[in-house]
């Protein structure tokens, strides 16, 4: 896309108007890979994260012109991924780490990281049930992968109802976002994006991270 735009600007100064317009309705109307961006998260999560982070990384009137979908010299920064789920399938933060990002991901399903220490190697991957507290509770799960895992009995009913299939009742401890990051996240490292998808449990992972955690900078 950035090349895109700065053979626009540089036809714009050397032919007419009306032939560069001509140029343009073909490229918008035969090619349409110019204009995709890659992807990964499930509602085009992380697509919203590069413009936040273009802007703040390069200014408002650089990232206009910046493709980084195909680009791989965005600046690294660092992540935690609470309910990462996957290393690649909907995931918000894989994008940034094709990129050379590292960063946390943390999801409850039991066996979910094996395939994480495999694809997501630079990571720090960690098998833990984020709450506001310490506890033992029941966790809803249907196996791993999937979306339906939850805490929420209401939540579980739902997709029991869905998919016409019980899910599996373990119990799971639980532990805090702060004390995660108070034993895993390097000494000193800022974090440039939290992201979190908790299944109906987002508050409880936030509640005691955000008042409670004070060594790192969030």
């Amino acid at each position: 896309m950035a090349l895109v735009w700065s053979v626009h600007r540089k036809l714009k100064t050397i032919l007419p108007v009306a032939l560069t317009k001509k140029i343009r309705y073909i490229f918008e109307t035969r090619l349409d890979s110019l204009w995709s961006r890659e992807y990964y998260g499930q509602f085009g999560e992380d697509v919203i994260l590069q413009a936040i982070l273009e802007s703040r990384y390069l200014g408002a009137d650089k990232a206009r012109t910046a493709d980084y979908s195909r680009d791989k010299s965005f600046p690294t920064g660092f992540y935690v991924d609470v309910g990462a789920f996957a290393p690649k399938q909907y995931s918000n933060t894989f994008w940034f780490y094709k990129r050379g990002w590292r960063g946390i991901n943390i999801d409850a399903t039991p066996g979910s990281m094996k395939i994480f220490e495999k694809v997501r190697r630079r990571d720090i991957n960690i098998e833990a049930l984020v709450s506001s507290r310490q506890d033992e509770v029941v966790f809803y799960t249907w196996g791993n992968p999937t979306v339906f895992n939850t805490l929420s009995e209401e939540h579980a009913k739902k997709w029991e109802r869905l998919t016409g299939k019980e899910p599996n009742k373990i119990i799971l401890q639980t532990t805090s976002l702060a004390k995660i990051l108070d034993t895993s996240l390097p000494k000193g490292q800022e974090i440039d994006f939290l992201s979190v998808d908790a299944e109906s449990h987002d508050f409880e992972v936030l509640h005691q991270a955000i008042g409670g955690y004070t060594d790192h900078p969030l």
